[in-house]
C-alpha cells in the first residue's frame, strides 16, 4: 500500500512568511495596526517572535477582494457615466438638459 504524502501547513507564520505568504514586503505588515498579531514566549531575555495567524490573514485580505462586473453593470455605468457628462456640458452652456 503506497503512502501519500500530505503537507501540512503550519496555523502561525512568522513575520516573514506572512509578508510572503500576503506577497508584501516585511514592513507592509506594520502598516495594518488591526491585523492581529500574536507573541510567542520567550524563553530567554526579549518579548518574544511575533507570529501571525493564517486565517487572520486570509480574512484580513477579504476586505481587499474585488467582485467582478457584469456586462449589464458595465453597461448602466457607462450608460451613468455619459448622461451626466452630458448633464455637466449643457449645464456649462447654459441650457438645461430637460
Amino acid at each position: 500500500m503506497a503512502m501519500t504524502r500530505v503537507d501540512i501547513q503550519p496555523a502561525f507564520l512568522p513575520k516573514k512568511e506572512a509578508a510572503k505568504y500576503l506577497h508584501v514586503g516585511i514592513r507592509k505588515l506594520d502598516e495594518f495596526p488591526e491585523l492581529p498579531r500574536y507573541r510567542y514566549p520567550s524563553k530567554g531575555k526579549g518579548s518574544g517572535r511575533i507570529l501571525f495567524k493564517r486565517s487572520d490573514l486570509d480574512e484580513f485580505m477579504e476586505q481587499f477582494r474585488v467582485l467582478p462586473v457584469t456586462s449589464k453593470q458595465l453597461d448602466e455605468l457607462t450608460k451613468d457615466i455619459l448622461k451626466d457628462f452630458k448633464t455637466a456640458d449643457l449645464a456649462r452652456l447654459g441650457v438645461s438638459g430637460k
